[in-house]
């Protein structure tokens, strides 16, 4: 049997009992170290070993050293956290010119191509080819489908009526204003709003004045509304194409609206303001159903979007080309009269228009007093009331400011 001081611990020989180094310590301080040099994650775990370290060497009495190598672990960790904060701020201040410059050179060669674009554009010769004949010889390639499903809304009202009508083999939502149920035939128009047009939402809650994309006053004079979605918008089937394919749909919405009962098919207007007013162009260029089109604040160029909009390569020449209003003007055979406000708008694409249009059936307005989104609500008053009498005088609004 073993003596009983063969089992106390062994004693240096001044009688004390001989301390060891505290392993978390000395991770501490390593840790500590290396966020100093750049390791920007080992800070925090730094931190925690050495913070538990010192703990533990205080709770030994004396059994656990390395109180000083804590101690560094923790102010080196804490530097290096600090350090690391520091360089995530400052790292973007540090970046942006870099960011920025490649940016500019990405924009300037965008630039570049859409004018050497233009350039082949304008020197083309199309001969007297129409649009629509173009269009359904080329097949357009789809390169960029980056967008996701929007859930179309039901009206909950009786302002609208939620429909679909059929775009070749595609169903494709729409809304509509209901029957008045007066027997009477009476007024319509397909109204395209701006931004992405290929999906429709709530149009029926009062808009501002300043930006009344739901050109509420026609709808408000008796005249019967459609806002059409088009292919890839909402939970619609098909691509998004871009100022392509979105024609076919709008022309079959058309039908389907003319073809309703209490719509007189003689008065079926078309209209759109920006985006919404280019494609709206691109209809009218298309065919002469329509009895007019007004298109407020369109750009000449689909390259004016720089990207947005398009889903195409914007490189290519021919897509570009069958998306631009401005080489098909000659095409229109029904009244179109192109709007923009003088202020902070697409006036200058207009300009483009008017001043290569041949076309008399094309007349190009610049509204005093108002920008691009401000003429919406005046100017659509003052045409809604037109429409109601059958006879459009374009003048008597545009000589005149609009309020």
């Amino acid at each position: 049997m073993e003596s009983k001081h063969h089992l106390q611990p062994r004693q240096s020989a001044n009688g004390r009992t001989p301390s060891t180094t505290s392993g978390k310590a000395i991770t501490s301080l390593v840790l500590g170290l290396l966020s100093l040099f750049g390791a920007c994650l080992t800070g925090i775990p730094g931190l925690i070993f050495g913070i538990v370290g010192l703990g533990e060497i205080n709770r030994s009495r004396g059994r656990v050293s390395g109180r000083g190598v804590a101690v560094c672990g923790i102010v080196f960790s804490s530097l290096g956290i600090a350090w690391s904060a520091m360089l995530l701020l400052l790292l973007p201040a540090l970046l942006l010119p870099a960011i920025q410059a490649a940016r500019d050179e990405a924009r300037e060669q965008l630039n570049q191509a859409i004018e050497e674009s233009n350039s082949e554009l304008i020197n083309s010769d199309r001969g007297t080819e129409a649009l629509s004949s173009a269009r359904k010889k080329f097949p357009t390639q789809i390169v960029n489908i980056d967008y996701l499903p929007e859930p179309i809304e039901k009206p909950d009202n009786s302002k609208f009526e939620l429909i679909h009508y059929k775009s070749g083999a595609n169903s494709l939502a729409a809304y509509v204003t209901p029957s008045p149920q007066d027997g009477a035939k009476h007024p319509a128009i397909i109204w395209i709003p701006g931004g992405h047009h290929n999906s429709i939402e709530d149009v029926w809650t009062p808009r501002e004045r300043s930006n009344d994309q739901t050109a509420s006053a026609f709808r408000k004079a008796g005249i019967v509304m459609m806002f059409a979605s088009t292919r890839g918008g909402n939970d619609n089937p098909g691509k998004r194409e871009g100022f392509f394919g979105e024609v076919d749909d709008i022309l079959a919405a058309a039908e389907h609206l003319a073809n309703l009962p209490y719509v007189d098919p003689a008065q079926i207007y078309l209209g759109g303001h920006s985006t919404g007013g280019t494609l709206a162009m691109l209809v009218g260029e298309s065919s002469d159903k329509f009895r007019a089109i007004f298109a407020l604040g369109p750009v000449a160029y689909a390259h004016s979007y720089r990207g947005d909009f398009i889903y195409c390569d914007p490189r290519n020449t021919k897509e570009m080309e069958l998306r631009s209003p401005i080489y098909w003007l000659s095409c229109v055979s029904s009244p179109m009269y192109v709007f923009e406000g003088e202020e902070n708008g697409n006036w200058d694409e207009l300009k483009k228009m008017s001043d290569v249009n041949l076309n008399p059936n094309i007349q190009f307005h610049k509204v005093r007093d108002h920008d691009h989104f401000s003429l919406i609500s005046p100017l659509t008053e003052a045409l809604a009331e037109q429409l109601k009498k059958g006879k459009i005088r374009i003048d008597d609004m545009t000589s005149v400011s609009l309020y």
